[in-house]
């Protein structure tokens, strides 16, 4: 029974050590206007050393 209180103490302290580590899952969000010039963006998240997450969709 210690054992398992330990463990479980010890992992919730690394869950509570890695979310303090985490932003608040702020990001900062590029080209959600209608008419942004995607190349523009992507040439922007580049030299800036951003990652990009390209999301498409079609209408049909």
């Amino acid at each position: 029974m210690k054992f398992r209180m330990g463990l479980a103490a010890a992992i919730v302290a690394g869950l509570v050590g890695a979310a303090s580590a985490q932003d608040g899952g702020k990001i900062a969000w590029k080209g959600k206007e209608k008419g942004d010039d995607v190349k523009k963006l992507m040439d922007q998240a580049k030299k800036d050393g951003l990652g990009m997450m390209l999301f498409f969709t079609s209408l049909g």
